[in-house]
């Protein structure tokens, strides 16, 4: 049978109608707020524990990537996300996650619980995928650290069949990295602990420490984990 590509994006058809369904600008308070918590609960819930999920936090310059990219209306990935900081000026390269459906039935939760839904098909212990995983794996790709993203009513979804529909699009710095096999490290061993990522605040990230003798960077371009490790979670006390 025909081989299985992993990150490729299929919509799901939801029912759809003509309706008055208003949709939320990218500096709804709200808006980002569920965006950016979906995240962080999804992220903060990956089995084996991880030891390197960083917390995510808003980026409006990557919601107005989405939102210029959603205006469009075509139900494809931005053209310009590996373009080296074309698209941002700290990230040489984003990730990009999209959801189509119905005005009634789009909240920004239910859309980025759609992606995490993905799980089903992720094997941590063979870090393959049997079907289509990709959006998943974006959600919990650890070094993800910023997530902005928007929705844009659209009269028709260029590459569906949904009229009068909601076109949602987070975008993600870095994006993930598909040359590597490893999503984020297993947390269930312990290891000799180095400081990697400081800030001034630092319940901005879930894990404050990586293993010392990991091979890592921060786009991750080496990122499978061969020692064992350990870190301190810390969970932030909004957003």
């Amino acid at each position: 049978g025909a081989s299985l590509n992993p990150f490729n994006c299929p919509w799901s058809l939801l029912s759809y109608g003509n309706t008055a369904v208003s949709l939320p600008d990218i500096e709804n308070e709200d808006f980002i707020k569920d965006c950016v918590r979906s995240h962080n609960k999804f992220r903060s819930e990956v089995n084996p524990r991880a030891s390197d999920m960083l917390y995510m936090t808003w980026d409006p310059v990557l919601a107005r990537v989405a939102k210029t990219w959603a205006r469009n209306c075509q139900f494809a990935h931005n053209t310009q996300l590996h373009s080296s900081f074309k698209l941002h000026p700290n990230f040489s390269s984003l990730g990009e996650n999209i959801w189509a459906g119905s005005l009634p039935q789009f909240s920004a939760s239910s859309a980025i619980t759609a992606w995490h839904n993905e799980i089903e098909y992720y094997e941590f212990r063979t870090q393959k995928c049997t079907w289509v995983c990709g959006h998943y794996t974006q959600v919990v790709w650890a070094a993800s650290y910023k997530v902005g993203c928007a929705v844009q009513f659209c009269p028709s979804i260029h590459g569906t069949n949904i009229h009068d529909g909601a076109f949602f699009i987070c975008n993600y710095g870095p994006g993930l990295n598909t040359n590597t096999s490893c999503f984020f490290m297993d947390r269930t061993r312990q290891g000799s602990l180095s400081p990697l990522f400081l800030s001034r605040q630092i319940q901005t990230f879930l894990v404050a420490y990586f293993s010392q003798d990991c091979a890592i960077s921060l786009e991750f371009t080496t990122a499978f984990c061969f020692q064992p490790v350990f870190e301190v979670v810390i969970f932030p006390s909004s957003l």
